[in-house]
């Protein structure tokens, strides 16, 4: 997703180096809020109103010897299909040209900076409310068996992470980046794990073997689990009492993915007036990010000790 275009509809609305800013500005406005993005492990691009994904039943282990002079029985595929219905988004804003003026041609840099990461915010929104509509398999911390009963210490802990964990490798699911399974949580409850995990096998971001590997927003690893913070992640006051609680979710490979009729592109357009005064800059974008194999994620939900309890 960080990949976009810049499409500008008059080449006479400003020169090539206000466009070179725009654009420097987008790539530090997008792509550290493009967080929830990082889950997905299958991306389809088509220029359709429906975008269809393949999804495949894993096949049977073959332990039978084969025999001699005699040929193979053929295995068929078992699959389905997902789709989607890609939906237009999209945001601009209008600036001056005097204003451009009167800030030394800093507006333009900052239009393209907040441009860009309200791009990237709109599209981290879009994924984790897909994630969040997962409810397949939902797990709870401890004794809880729902948010209208969880207690403070129901929260992100060593015991509910390699739950988690569990829940996908006891039924085979293949890992993403580097074979491990990719979890986004909230600030909240990833203090919590690190706290508890701490002395008993967290391993931080910078003690990676290649800390440039990790994914933007990678906090660390614990239990087969790359972590991703995000403050995105939906906190829903006051669950049970004062109690508020959080949605996880961890990925396997083809849990997630997301389809595109239209790759991310920022707009320069205008002016629409007689004296040139104003341009518009913004951003579209035709897609949609959906649940591919329900069978390949999980869901927790919990508490923690740091939240609005």
């Amino acid at each position: 997703m960080a990949d976009f275009t810049t499409v500008i509809t008059d080449a006479g609305v400003i020169d090539a180096d206000e466009v070179t800013q725009f654009e420097q500005g987008i790539i530090y406005g997008v792509t550290p809020e493009l967080v929830a993005d990082q889950m997905v492990s299958v991306r389809k691009f088509g220029v359709a109103k429906i975008i269809q994904f393949a999804k495949y039943a894993n096949l049977a282990s073959a332990t039978t010897a084969l025999t001699d002079g005699e040929d193979v029985t053929s295995t068929a595929l078992a699959d389905s299909t997902v789709t989607i219905t890609p939906a237009e988004q999209g945001d601009v804003v209008t600036v001056a040209t005097l204003a451009d003026l009167e800030s030394g041609g800093k507006t333009f840099d900052a239009a393209g900076f907040l441009v860009g990461r309200g791009a990237g915010t709109s599209l981290d929104a879009l994924a984790i409310t897909a994630l969040e509509a997962f409810s397949t398999l939902r797990i709870f911390p401890n004794s809880a068996t729902a948010v209208t009963n969880l207690g403070i210490s129901d929260n992100l802990d060593r015991i509910f992470a390699n739950r988690l964990f569990n829940k996908l490798s006891r039924t085979n699911v293949s890992g993403l980046n580097g074979g491990k399974y990719l979890g986004i949580a909230h600030d909240d409850c990833l203090h919590d794990l690190r706290t508890d995990a701490s002395t008993g096998g967290w391993v931080d971001v910078m003690k990676y073997a290649d800390p440039n590997s990790a994914l933007m927003n990678e906090v660390g690893m614990y239990g087969g689990i790359r972590w991703l913070r995000s403050s995105n992640v939906t906190v829903t006051a006051d669950s049970n009492g004062t109690i508020d609680s959080y949605k996880i979710n961890v990925c396997g490979f083809n849990a997630f993915g997301v389809g595109e009729s239209k790759r991310l592109e920022f707009v320069i357009s205008g002016p629409f007036d007689k004296l040139n005064r104003f341009v518009n800059f913004g951003w579209y974008w035709v897609g949609k990010y959906a649940v591919i194999d329900t069978a390949n994620m999980v869901q927790g939900l919990c508490a923690s000790s740091v939240g609005a309890n």
